[in-house]
């Protein structure tokens, strides 16, 4: 589950990258540390890196609810050109309508 977890999302939404769409992942590592329950609220921390090149890279933490780091993330995905999905448009309305 914690695997999942790591590659729900990505550390990459919020770079400005407004003609650049987020596309399949390059490659993805995580790293255990230590046990954590999922059946309790953890924090998924994506930090972006970079995007250039056509390419976009970030790494992040997942800490239990107590601070416990129990996995650490990197992951390079591929970026192709047309609107970024993940991107709220000015005015608060995003894809599916009005917030």
């Amino acid at each position: 589950m914690l695997t999942y977890l790591s590659d729900i999302g990505t550390g990459l939404t919020f770079f400005d990258e407004d003609d650049a769409d987020p596309g399949p992942s390059l490659d993805h590592a995580v790293w255990f540390h230590r046990p954590a329950r999922l059946d309790e609220w953890v924090l998924s921390d994506m930090v972006p890196g970079t995007v250039a090149a056509g390419r976009g890279w970030y790494t992040g933490t997942i800490t239990t609810v107590d601070g416990t780091l129990a996995a650490s993330v990197a992951q390079e995905s591929l970026f192709r050109r047309g609107p970024n999905p993940f991107r709220r448009p000015a005015g608060g309305s995003g894809p599916r309508g009005p917030r």
